[in-house]
């Protein structure tokens, strides 16, 4: 998990990074890669519980991707991104 989460935190680091400082809304196509990474992030999260579901916490073993997906969008990054429009339709 570990893992997964730094190299998460590496993506949107360099993603961020590349954005021009004076932009207020992502473009389509800077949504769709943003998207794509957060998608890749909740996959790899969710394939790594399923993997692993014995070794978790009672409350977390029965953890669905929507789940998953739930978490991921309440976190402190996605809610700092609401004031960018960024919608991401993970499934």
């Amino acid at each position: 998990m570990e893992k997964i989460s730094e190299q998460y935190k590496q993506e949107t680091r360099n993603f961020f990074n590349s954005l021009d400082a004076q932009q207020t809304s992502f473009t389509s196509q800077q949504q769709v890669q943003f998207c794509g990474i957060v998608g890749n992030y909740v996959e790899q999260l969710y394939q790594a519980a399923d993997r692993n579901r014995d070794a978790l916490d009672r409350q977390f073993r029965q953890m669905t991707k929507q789940d998953v997906i739930h978490q991921v969008m309440l976190s402190k990054e996605m809610l700092i991104l609401k004031k960018y429009n960024v919608q991401c339709d993970l499934k």
